[in-house]
């Protein structure tokens, strides 16, 4: 995906950078003070994947939810031009509670004024069999071809353009 952003509007134009917190929660993100790693980082747009999935079952979406608005309002109040997009982690095949998660984020998105992607819309249906070709033994870890087709909806976003994979 940073390949066709950058390639599309031309690397001295934008400058993607990708950063991973793996195996985190919200608050544990809050806790170390990551997050404000990403505020050093001074980024014009940000594409954020709140541990959605981490949270789940053991933040409570409710905390999760504050814990997203402590994290953007302190970026916010470090860059006021920051345009940030949230995104839900990748779907969970016949999940019960979790997708009510990602639509709790996508409500919260909205009332906030935050851009929401819904990926989900690319993938098939949670409840049916076919997204299992798509997901890991794990709950919600995308394989290859997962995440191919997760790169795939973010660089037609981004660039609303077909994908070169």
């Amino acid at each position: 995906m940073k390949k066709k952003i950058e390639d599309t509007y031309g690397s001295s134009l934008i400058q993607v950078e990708v950063r991973e917190y793996k195996n985190m929660t919200t608050l544990q993100f809050i806790k170390s003070d990551t997050y404000k790693e990403i505020a050093k980082a001074s980024p014009d747009v940000l594409l954020f994947e709140p541990f959605l999935l981490n949270d789940n079952g053991v933040v409570g979406i409710e905390n999760t939810l504050d814990n997203v608005d402590i994290i953007l309002t302190y970026l916010k109040r470090q860059n006021e031009q920051l345009i940030t997009i949230l995104q839900p982690s990748a779907p969970v095949y016949k999940a019960n509670n979790y997708p009510s998660d990602a639509k709790a984020l996508e409500d919260f998105a909205k009332e906030n004024g935050y851009e929401y992607i819904n990926h989900w819309k690319a993938w098939p249906d949670y409840q049916s069999e076919k997204i299992s070709a798509y997901l890991t033994q794990a709950p919600g870890q995308p394989n290859d071809k997962g995440e191919q087709l997760w790169t795939q909806y973010l660089e037609h976003y981004f660039t609303n353009s077909k994908s070169s994979q």
